[in-house]
């Protein structure tokens, strides 16, 4: 994971030499997955943690038995919308523990 922040951190650092440093990329928008499987909702910003961006991909379906369900065994889960309020991203924002 080290390895893709200090990738990420070079892309935007810019290049070197004399000057202003110029970004090497432009990130025209953001895609996260809140659970895994389900829609994606876009953001207008991510905090990227050790694990990629905040929120990502952190919660998932299970079945009874606890094992997770994936669009390969359930296409449907593709048309299941996540929302998320505007201040869980917020730097210090959790979600309620009775959810």
């Amino acid at each position: 994971m080290e390895k893709a922040a200090s990738f990420l951190s070079s892309l935007v650092a810019g290049g070197g030499g004399g000057g202003s440093p110029e970004p090497a990329a432009t990130v025209q928008s953001i895609t996260i997955y809140p659970i895994k499987s389900c829609r994606g909702i876009s953001v207008p910003q991510a905090t990227i943690t050790a694990t990629g961006f905040r929120w990502d991909r952190q919660w998932m379906v299970v079945n009874a038995k606890g094992r997770a369900v994936t669009q390969r065994v359930e296409p449907s889960l593709a048309l299941v919308e996540v929302d998320m309020p505007p201040e869980a991203f917020a730097e210090d924002w959790q979600p309620h523990p009775d959810y």
